[in-house]
C-alpha cells in the first residue's frame, strides 16, 4: 500500500523519511538559479521537464548546520507545487506502519515533523511533507 511507503534519506547521521506518494524522482542536483530576497534555506529554482522546481536546503529548513557538499535531491510534488529537497544521502524505500509513528515531545518548531518511527534498531524521523513548503 503506497500510504505506508516512505523514502529514507540522511542529514548527517540522522535518518529521515518522506512519503513516496509525493516523490517524483531522486536526482543529482543541476545548476540552481538563485532568487534574491528569499529565505536562507531557499536555494533557488531549476526547470525539470517543463516544471519550475523550488530547491530547498533541507538542513537549513530544519535548523541544522549547512553542508555545501549536498547534491542529492528528492523532487516532490505537493498539491500543484514542485520542490526539490537537498539531502546528504539517499537511503531506501521502506514500509512504515502508521501506528508505529509516535508523537514525541520535542521542543522547538516541530510542525515539520510528523513523528518518530522505530524499525528494529533504527530511529527514523518522519517529516510532515505538507509543512515543508
Amino acid at each position: 500500500m503506497i500510504d505506508n511507503m516512505y523514502l529514507t534519506f540522511f542529514l548527517g547521521d540522522e535518518e529521515y523519511a518522506l512519503p513516496v506518494e509525493n516523490i517524483v524522482e531522486v536526482s543529482t542536483l543541476t545548476t540552481v538559479r538563485p532568487i534574491p530576497m528569499t529565505s536562507q534555506y531557499y536555494k533557488g529554482i531549476i526547470k525539470l521537464r517543463g516544471n519550475l522546481v523550488s530547491i530547498i536546503d533541507t538542513r537549513l529548513l530544519l535548523n541544522m548546520e549547512k553542508n555545501d557538499t549536498s547534491d542529492s535531491s528528492i523532487i516532490c510534488k505537493i498539491d500543484d507545487l514542485w520542490f526539490g529537497y537537498l539531502v546528504d544521502d539517499i537511503g531506501e524505500m521502506i514500509t512504515i506502519d502508521q501506528n508505529t509513528i509516535t508523537q514525541q515531545t520535542i521542543e522547538g518548531d516541530t510542525d515539520r515533523i510528523k513523528g518518530i518511527a522505530r524499525i528494529g534498531k533504527r530511529v527514523i524521523i518522519v517529516l510532515n511533507i505538507n509543512n515543508l513548503k
